[in-house]
């Protein structure tokens, strides 16, 4: 329920965000994953067995958030990219990715601390996101825009389908691309 939503949203994330804007598609994304997460804590307390309503409820609420993150993850690697550039643009990224592993060892271990007041009071984290599309909403310039002044979607999506065929073209990035598949396949899906 969450990854399927991430892996249909994650290729349509660049075009949608070059057309409209990045701000205008991290900030709904932001949103939705919070929503999502934070509205888990309210689903109708765990019975044994779970009411099939209840979960299906979940799982819905995890599909939300799915494409929410997918869209706000991908952009921040494009974000990062519009403001910094080189040494600063490559530490830049390098600190995104230490702060996602960071955040993925500290949070479980909150959630869990948190799980012992009440089962639902971990889901309230997500409301965080609602704290970042806010300081976006204030802080982040937009930056210019990926689209040709003028392009149609049709455009821009046929702009897109070449570069991709070229870089796919490069055998080294052929391999990139394959290998980053295939591990979050076997991460996630399998």
């Amino acid at each position: 329920a969450y990854t399927l939503p991430a892996m249909v949203f994650v290729p349509l994330t660049g075009v949608v965000a070059d057309m409209y804007g990045r701000r205008t598609v991290i900030i709904p994304s932001l949103l939705a994953f919070g929503l999502g997460g934070v509205a888990i804590g309210f689903v109708e307390p765990i019975a044994a067995p779970l009411p099939t309503s209840a979960f299906q409820t979940i799982l819905g609420l995890r599909a939300l958030q799915g494409a929410g993150v997918a869209v706000f993850m991908s952009l921040t690697v494009a974000l990062l990219g519009d403001f910094y550039t080189g040494a600063t643009g490559t530490t830049a990224q390098g600190l995104r990715v230490a702060w996602n592993g960071l955040g993925g060892i500290l949070v479980p271990l909150i959630a869990w601390a948190l799980a012992g007041i009440a089962w639902n009071v971990p889901f309230f984290l997500y409301g965080v996101a609602f704290l970042v599309a806010g300081a976006t909403v204030l802080f982040l310039p937009e930056p210019i825009s990926g689209m040709e002044e003028g392009a149609s979607v049709r455009q821009t999506l046929a702009t897109y389908g070449r570069s991709l065929r070229a870089e796919l073209n490069d055998l080294q990035m052929a391999v990139l691309i394959s290998g980053g598949f295939a591990r979050d396949f076997v991460r996630y899906a399998v």
